[in-house]
């Protein structure tokens, strides 16, 4: 890469006040030095248009995006039309964007590099149904410089050309960080501490401004909304003037973040804005359109006094996730999940399936489970509907979680007593329970893994062969934050997350997904070290220790299926829990490393027993 390239990427660095993003350009920056570009492509991965159902449905046929973030907007807008247009002021990034899209193989985009100097679109008047800038902190990112012009007369021209380029009834959605939202007062303290007050070179402008300058160049309907960002990703949008959490919602910190994110104050202290705006008169958006169908559908009822809304929405990886019910109630009455994945859509009908068969089996558990309503579509976008249940989920330390998981394993253990099968391990039994999960880690960690792979089914084989063990319905994801309990009395109230879920599955799983996610909560360990730690060498907690003693006695599980199940944790956690999009080359070979030590303490053991 050119040196000047390479320059302007390093001053973007240190102008980027994102810890994460901080860590994914050094990798870019090393990489234009001749190493994989992969690293920096997964760290921004992220799809940045978890917003874009707060705009009118699609398919739309043409968008207009400032991409600030090396191609991640742009590469969540380019399935939300036919063509796609791509806009930078630096001309190096430009390229960085059209490398990444070709890695990806998308081909419905084209690219247009702008001056800063003198902003003009090269586009023609009405030509696109929407425009996007995700971050307008980023979009003139050195105005101190003196390379560029100043950002305020610089967006006032960009937006000019905007308005001029979107068609008559066109969208525009404009994400505006707040310099004094709360979850910068922490930072800018340590800023003030250790910078002696150096200035920031990135451009603060509030949305009250950016809202007033909107207006000023002719768009209309300005709707703000309150955004909840984790590392600068969004990850909420606020869409009541009461903030209710469905996190730890007892603990002090989701009090405060509740008064914070809530009205007034969240007009003022919100982390960030979306300000969504029309050339035109604003249209039914696709959350209204979403209502109208569940009504038509009669999962809402369609004739009430109170009205139905959108009350919660959150943005995961590859998916959103709408709560709706009436609107003067504290919480929603039905989950709408959103797929923005093809994955995601596999995994959501597998769950619905799961929820159907465990309603008729009729287990104790049923009442925990959360009701399946069905799928539909509303503008070619996938949703499906279950029940909500009223309770608070836990990812936080605190003087009630040895409780909470005593409940949680009780409410596991009699569960699995109900589904418990007996099985004798043949060739089909290990293929489907041991074999299968060993080869998806090999397809997720690679080639070079396969000798360590095929050493563990090896000694899996000649451990496990012709004995009997017992398989039961597994949860596949039993961690606390997905078991729901009352806000006051802690009690179970509902399992949630069944995507992952096995009719016939291993025994013991389950419970250790549990144990060790609440060391990641009390600790901060990753699962690797865990297992190393703790979970190959059965080194627990006596807490640990006796929630598992129970389980294993009331289940029938001897020695040797107790330690390859302990071995199958961390093979079920590669090969069903692991998103390799979600990491960067040097997770994937930690995975590796971590899979190559259960082949040698496999190996180890063996001679041991064979000395």
């Amino acid at each position: 890469m050119a040196k000047v390239a390479y320059e302007e990427l390093q001053e973007f660095a240190r102008a980027v006040d994102m810890q994460g993003w901080k860590a994914g350009i050094q990798d870019f920056l090393q990489g234009a030095r001749g190493a994989s570009r992969r690293a920096f492509y997964q760290t921004v991965s992220f799809d940045r248009a978890g917003w874009r159902f707060l705009v009118r449905p699609g398919p739309l046929d043409r968008l207009l995006c400032l991409d600030t973030l090396f191609g991640s907007t742009a590469l969540g807008l380019s399935s939300m039309c036919r063509q796609l247009s791509v806009i930078q002021f630096n001309a190096h990034f430009l390229q960085v964007i059209q490398q990444r899209f070709h890695d990806k193989g998308v081909s419905n985009t084209d690219y247009a590099h702008i001056s800063s100097h003198n902003i003009l679109l090269p586009f023609p008047d009405h030509h696109f149904d929407g425009f996007v800038l995700y971050n307008l902190s980023m979009a003139f990112p050195w105005q101190t410089t003196g390379r560029t012009t100043p950002a305020p007369v610089g967006l006032r021209k960009l937006f000019i050309e905007v308005h001029r380029v979107l068609k008559h009834d066109g969208f525009l959605y404009v994400g505006v960080p707040n310099r004094c939202g709360y979850t910068r007062w922490g930072k800018a303290l340590r800023r003030e501490r250790s910078s002696a007050g150096v200035p920031s070179a990135m451009p603060w402008i509030s949305w009250h401004q950016m809202r007033r300058l909107l207006r000023q160049v002719g768009l209309q309907t300005v709707q703000p909304y309150r955004l909840v960002l984790d590392d600068e990703r969004l990850v909420e949008v606020v869409l009541e003037r009461r903030y209710r959490s469905v996190k730890n919602r007892f603990t002090y910190k989701e009090a405060v973040k509740e008064l914070l994110l809530s009205e007034p104050l969240g007009s003022w202290v919100a982390p960030a804005y979306g300000l969504v705006a029309f050339k035109g008169k604003s249209s039914a958006n696709f959350l209204d359109r979403l209502i109208t169908d569940l009504k038509q559908r009669g999962v809402l009822p369609a004739r009430t006094q109170e009205p139905s809304v959108v009350k919660r929405y959150q943005i995961l990886h590859g998916k959103v996730i709408l709560s709706v019910g009436r609107a003067r109630v504290p919480y929603g009455e039905k989950i709408v999940v959103l797929p923005l994945e093809a994955t995601v859509s596999a995994r959501r009908r597998h769950e619905a399936a799961i929820l159907r068969e465990l309603v008729r089996t009729g287990v104790q558990l049923a009442s925990m489970i959360p009701k399946f309503y069905g799928e539909g579509c509303v503008d070619r976008q996938q949703y499906f509907v279950q029940r909500e249940f009223p309770g608070q989920s836990v990812d936080v330390d605190g003087p009630w979680l040895h409780a909470v998981t005593q409940r949680a394993a009780q409410v596991l253990l009699t569960f699995h007593a109900e589904t418990a099968q007996s099985h004798i391990v043949d060739n089909a039994v290990f293929t489907r329970l041991f074999s299968d999960p060993l080869r998806c880690v090999i397809d997720k960690l690679g080639p070079g893994i396969k000798s360590a792979v095929e050493s563990i089914e090896a000694a899996l084989r000649e451990r496990l062969w012709g004995r009997w063990m017992p398989t039961v319905w597994t949860h596949g994801d039993y961690k606390i934050e997905n078991v729901l309990i009352d806000r006051h009395t802690r009690a179970i109230q509902g399992v949630i997350d069944w995507d992952l879920s096995q009719p016939e599955g291993l025994p013991l799983l389950d419970l250790l997904y549990l144990i060790a996610y609440n060391r990641v909560i009390r600790e901060g360990k990753v699962i690797a070290d865990f297992f190393l730690g703790h979970i190959l060498p059965k080194r627990f907690s006596p807490f640990e220790e006796s929630i598992c003693n129970t389980y294993i006695r009331d289940i029938g599980l001897d020695d040797a299926v107790i330690d390859a199940l302990h071995i199958m944790f961390w093979i079920h956690h590669v090969a069903y829990r692991v998103e390799s999009i979600q990491f960067l080359e040097h997770m994937m070979e930690e995975m590796r490393v971590v899979t190559q030590t259960i082949a040698k303490h496999l190996s180890e053991q063996r001679l041991f027993k064979m000395k």
